[in-house]
């Protein structure tokens, strides 16, 4: 491999033009991959479309990352253990509740594109022009792979006495603050003829019977949109207008909610996680974002291919219909392709922000904590 022909900055308009400037052949399929992984450990480079933006050469090649045994994932986990204890050690409270996508980004699991692209589907597959189709399909595999990933790590910590932890609902709720004047008393306005209030918006724990009335409403809007259940409302591109209806209906009857969204909290002794964390080993904070960042990307890269290589194989079988859609879309080599760019558009800490093409600025509270 010819890394003496690439320079930082330099742009190549696609894959098959990198393959030629570094003397190499370019293969489909698996070998495209194993292509990839060779570029990763000798330089790094940024995507748009099609074209690879070189931005830092490596003086030292990366060490090949052999996935085989338990080895590597026992190294994954560790990080991820290392990094929710460093951020329970800064907590000035014995409690901590974090928004799911929250926690993914402060892992380096993903990137904000992820969790803002979530929500906006449409516009995202015009900012990137990849298919609705293929980017439903990333979600659809991956949030579950981060959600199994954070939460069998949260329960190795349990399984130390470290944390006990559970998913929790947070609502974000409008709360009225009267205004008094100096002798306690509230203040009249003239003009309004109306007492003086400010509002401001509270992000809490949901109690039961806030809960009740969510899960009344969710299972209202889902009868009424005739779909069965919370995930295919996501996989038919209807999940904004779904979370609108049931807020909606918490607001039509006199609830003070805005909107809600899915939680962990975590509750811990602070001189235990103190105590733990000095056992570890003192590595850099960011280094250990970029190692979980870089296996998370090798993680679903190596997931692709497996369902690549499974459509290949049954594609021609007889299939229900659902099945053989699915397969079929799956063998194409540009199946391949998309899945590896939304990786490094959504998931790869070097990405781009597309905060400002993918929401407006009153959308960002919202959009975040999904």
């Amino acid at each position: 491999m010819e890394i003496k022909n690439l320079k930082e900055g330099q742009v190549i308009k696609n894959y098959k033009e990198l393959c030629e400037i570094l003397k190499i052949k370019p293969r489909n399929g698996k070998g495209r991959i194993l292509n990839h992984k060779e570029f990763d450990r000798h330089f790094s480079y940024d995507k748009d479309g099609h074209k690879y933006i070189i931005t830092s050469i490596h003086k030292v090649p990366k060490d090949r990352i052999d996935n085989r045994s338990n080895g590597n994932n026992s190294i994954f986990s560790d990080d991820i253990e290392h990094l929710i204890l460093n951020m329970l050690s800064e907590s000035k409270d014995d409690t901590v509740t974090i928004a799911r996508g929250q926690l993914y980004k402060a892992l380096s699991m993903c990137n904000e594109n992820y969790l803002l692209g979530r929500s906006n589907i449409n516009k995202l597959s015009e900012i990137i022009e990849i298919p609705q189709s293929s980017i439903y399909d990333f979600y659809d595999y991956n949030s579950s792979k981060l959600k199994n990933t954070i939460e069998r790590n949260l329960k190795r910590l349990r399984n130390k006495a470290l944390i006990t932890w559970k998913n929790t609902t947070t609502v974000a709720v409008t709360e009225v603050e009267i205004e008094y004047n100096e002798l306690g008393e509230p203040i009249f306005d003239k003009k309004t003829k109306s007492i003086r209030y400010k509002t401001k918006t509270v992000h809490r724990l949901a109690d039961k019977f806030e809960e009740k009335l969510i899960l009344k409403y969710e299972k209202e809007v889902l009868e009424e949109m005739d779909v069965d259940t919370i995930q295919k409302v996501f996989l038919i591109g209807k999940w904004k207008y779904f979370k609108k209806q049931v807020e909606n209906k918490l607001r039509e009857n006199n609830t003070n909610i805005d909107y809600y969204y899915d939680t962990y909290t975590i509750t811990f002794n602070n001189e235990d996680v103190k105590l733990h964390l000095e056992k570890l080993d003192r590595n850099d904070i960011q280094d250990i974002k970029n190692n979980i960042n870089h296996n998370m990307i090798e993680s679903i890269k190596k997931s692709t291919m497996r369902r690549h290589d499974k459509a290949i194989k049954e594609c021609g079988l007889e299939q229900k219909i659902y099945k053989q859609e699915k397969f079929f879309e799956q063998e194409k080599i540009d199946y391949v392709i998309e899945q590896e760019q939304l990786t490094m558009t959504l998931i790869s800490n070097k990405a781009p922000s597309l905060k400002n093409k993918l929401i407006n600025r009153y959308d960002l509270n919202k959009d975040i904590t999904i």
